[in-house]
């Protein structure tokens, strides 16, 4: 997701240095009507005013290196840091812009020195015309509001564009960060009042199911489910009607007896010899 910054608000007339950097003496109502011209606005309005990380590709390919330039003799690609998306000035010098920081490897150096508040924009301004072509990203940029010092956050201040200190800042995303926090503190309250609800209502019809168990005379220890059947409800008398038939069959009066087959009885080989003998013999 690209990062953007917040509104920066700073004002060409005061630099916010007394000690460094580089004195300026612009023509503030010059510059403001072609920061606000039709053809300023129509390039930021189409994305096409890029930045870069650092003034160097405008230094060797000119206000507007495009995609780069030949140096040596040989062609230089030059990647974008951000694009602008809002700039506007006012008579009084007060210019207001916005930068989204785009994902190439000049834009996450850029965005990386953002979001650690190191360095900040710094104009790209050719006086003579005069013409605005856009902001880069330096460490050291010569008008200190120009940067995160001078991000300006109307939501908070309820409409007061007025220059934020890094004390309202850092006020500010406290609060952000208590509020969001008192948010997941009444998801969760809700989540557990749903919770305690769910479980009172499954007791009720655990104890109205016991309820109807105990009507019909069956055991609900006796109740046997499984996942991939229905539930079989099994009586807890069927094991005592059993063991009665048992005992009484063991002690009936009369019961069927064993009887051992008769065996046939065979005459000894010799006594058939002899009555064969004495037969014939005669």
């Amino acid at each position: 997701m690209p990062i953007s910054t917040p509104m920066i608000q700073y004002s060409l007339k005061d630099r916010g240095r007394k000690h460094t950097g580089q004195a300026r003496n612009f023509n503030t109502k010059l510059i403001c009507d072609a920061i606000n011209s039709p053809a300023c606005q129509e390039m930021v309005s189409s994305r096409g005013m890029v930045g870069y990380y650092g003034h160097f590709p405008r230094v060797r390919f000119g206000m507007m290196p495009s995609e780069g330039g030949m140096d040596g003799g040989k062609y230089v690609p030059v990647d974008p840091a951000f694009v602008t998306t809002h700039l506007s000035a006012t008579p009084e010098g007060i210019i207001r812009h916005q930068a989204e920081f785009l994902d190439t490897a000049a834009g996450i150096i850029a965005a990386k020195a953002w979001n650690g508040r190191v360095g900040g924009f710094s104009s790209a301004i050719d006086e003579k015309k005069p013409a605005f072509y856009g902001f880069d990203y330096v460490m050291q940029p010569n008008y200190l509001g120009n940067s995160f010092r001078g991000v300006v956050l109307d939501d908070v201040m309820g409409g007061n564009l007025g220059e934020l200190t890094y004390d309202d800042i850092y006020a500010a995303e406290q609060d952000e960060q208590k509020q969001a926090m008192v948010m997941l503190l009444d998801s969760l309250d809700r989540e557990r009042n749903v919770s305690s609800e769910t479980i009172e209502r499954l007791q009720q019809e655990n104890e109205q199911l016991l309820s109807m168990l105990a009507k019909k005379g069956i055991d609900p220890s006796m109740v046997l489910d499984a996942s991939y059947i229905a539930p079989i409800m099994v009586s807890g008398g069927t094991l005592d009607s059993i063991q009665r038939d048992m005992e009484s069959f063991k002690n009936m009066d009369s019961l069927p007896g064993f009887v051992s087959p008769v065996k046939e009885v065979k005459e000894e080989a010799g006594s058939v010899v002899s009555r064969m003998l004495n037969r014939f013999a005669r």
